[in-house]
């Protein structure tokens, strides 16, 4: 084993399609995942969430070396993260930059070596901006919320991964159309086979009756002889 393992948000972070969010209750794995259901929340947030690159973590670094877990700052940590939530959904940049930044202030209070000493500097830059969060412990990336259409110093915006798209309800309709064009030609050379069949009986049936005609008229004419 090792000291320090990643949490499965990590893993589940870089798997999962969309924007999720990962409930957990007490477990390694979340109780319960859901997604952003609307396109116009994920396309909103990939418009005002941008990236700044921060120096990497010092060797050595611990972000578990202090704690100071207390049930009133996982409150205030739970109570952040349900605003983030709030905010994506109603599109609200200020309300969600706010809850970032709240939860920055849990994850300080709580382990303090996951905001370690410094990161004001690396954040004064954007202090004019909704809010911002640190990517992962220690540092990472900056997650900045800013105004649609607003730039951010070193900042990049993202692009978020999406599920494949259902088939499109115009190639089922291309679909069955075909289908029912291929079942249409089918009766169509059914009946056509079955006219050429009708065509054939006919003409034997006047040959016949030709044949017949003939026999009558030679039994005729023996008879009268």
């Amino acid at each position: 084993g090792c000291a320090y393992v990643s949490g499965s948000q990590d893993a589940l972070g870089l798997m999962l399609p969309g924007v999720s969010r990962l409930d957990y209750a007490g477990e390694f794995w979340p109780e319960r995942t859901c997604s952003v259901g609307s396109e116009e929340s994920v396309t909103w947030l990939q418009r005002v969430l941008h990236l700044v690159p921060l120096p990497s973590r010092p060797q050595g670094y611990d972000p578990l070396a202090s704690k100071h877990v207390t049930l009133e700052v996982v409150q205030r940590l739970a109570d952040a993260s349900e605003r983030a939530w709030a905010a994506i959904i109603a599109r609200d940049a200020p309300a969600l930059g706010a809850a970032l930044s709240n939860t920055m202030r849990c994850w300080r209070d709580m382990l303090p070596e996951t905001v370690p000493a410094g990161s004001a500097e690396l954040i004064e830059p954007y202090d004019h901006h909704h809010g911002c969060l640190f990517s992962g412990a220690g540092g990472g990336f900056l997650l900045v919320v800013a105004n649609e259409g607003e730039s951010v110093k070193d900042g990049f915006q993202i692009e978020i991964t999406r599920s494949p798209s259902p088939p499109r309800p115009r190639a089922r309709v291309d679909e069955l159309a075909m289908a029912a064009q291929s079942k249409k030609q089918t009766i169509i050379n059914h009946h056509a086979a079955l006219s050429d069949n009708l065509g054939r009986l006919l003409a034997l049936l006047c040959v016949a009756m030709q044949v017949v005609v003939l026999l009558g008229s030679a039994l005729g004419w023996r008879t009268q002889e």
